[in-house]
Order: C-alpha cells, then sequence, then structure tokens
C-alpha cells in the first residue's frame, strides 16, 4: 500500500522538527509574512530541483514509451500558510512516487523501506541499469537538513532584525 500524503508529510515534518525550524517560521511568519513566504518558496524550490536531479529515471531502449522523465517532470513545489505558520511541500502527483521514496518489501530488495536520515542514500539496486545515471532512491528525504540548515539560517536573519 502506498504512503498517504498526510504519511508523506508526517514523515518529512519530523525532520524538518528536528532542525528546530517550527518556532523559527511561526516568528518570522508573525513578523515578515511576505518576506518569509519568499524564503520559503526559493528554499522548495531548490529542494524540488534536488529531487528532481536524483529522482529515477529510465533511459533506456524504449523510453518514450514507458513514460521517460515523468517522475523528474512531475515534482513540483508548493508554499502555503496554515494557521500561523508557512508549509513548504515538494511533491509528485505521480501513483508511483511514494513507492520510489518510501520503498517496498520489493524495491532495492526492502533497503529504500528502510532508510533513515542519516544514512547513505542506496544509489545501485537490482533493476537499475546502468543508463540510469546519477540516481537515488529516495530522492527527496536526503535533502531536508540541507535546506532546513540553509532555511534556519536565513530565519535567523529575518527573527533577529530590529532587536
Amino acid at each position: 500500500m502506498a504512503a498517504t500524503a498526510s504519511q508523506i508529510a508526517d514523515a518529512i515534518r519530523v525532520q524538518v522538527h528536528d532542525h528546530g525550524l517550527q518556532r523559527w517560521l511561526k516568528r518570522c511568519y508573525e513578523r515578515a509574512p511576505a518576506r518569509t513566504r519568499t524564503l520559503m518558496g526559493q528554499v522548495t524550490g531548490y529542494w524540488a530541483g534536488d529531487a528532481q536531479k536524483a529522482a529515477p529515471t529510465y533511459t533506456g531502449k524504449g523510453a518514450a514509451q514507458r513514460g521517460h522523465g515523468f517522475l523528474k517532470s512531475s515534482i513540483k513545489e508548493k508554499v502555503f500558510g496554515r494557521g500561523d505558520t508557512i508549509v513548504g511541500a515538494v511533491y509528485s502527483s505521480m501513483f508511483y512516487a511514494a513507492y520510489l521514496e518510501f520503498g517496498t518489501d520489493t524495491i532495492a530488495g526492502g533497503r529504500v523501506k528502510a532508510w533513515e536520515p542519516g544514512m547513505p542514500v542506496i544509489s545501485r539496486w537490482p533493476a537499475k541499469v546502468s543508463n540510469l545515471g546519477d540516481t537515488q532512491m529516495p530522492y527527496v528525504r536526503p535533502f531536508v537538513p540541507k535546506w532546513a540548515e540553509y532555511m534556519a539560517d536565513k530565519l535567523a536573519g529575518i527573527a533577529t532584525e530590529d532587536e
């Protein structure tokens, strides 16, 4: 069974919370909502770009018939207000996106399913053919620490202005 959007959001929310961003986001969104929304848009755009580059895509024989690049091109970002804070999301509309991000018992021998933050990404798996290039699974969650750190630095600047 595929992970629901809510389960995916919860898994990523835990990682972001670990970086202490919730407190900063709330404070900055109250102080400077337009700047905070712009910053969130930039960060989710960068994050989506990393995910697009890393997402597995079949490029071998018959790629056009198999839907070459649909996953990469379906990865989008969205920013929206939620109560007294702001949320940035990176998502895909492809039905199989969650299987590749969160794994199953059979994808890469269950290694994607067992992946946790801090572990190396899976860049080699039995079904991966040499022409998949520099792709990985999972392809969204590994970038959370990078962009959470960047966001925290920028938010700290907004939060401490005029103090």
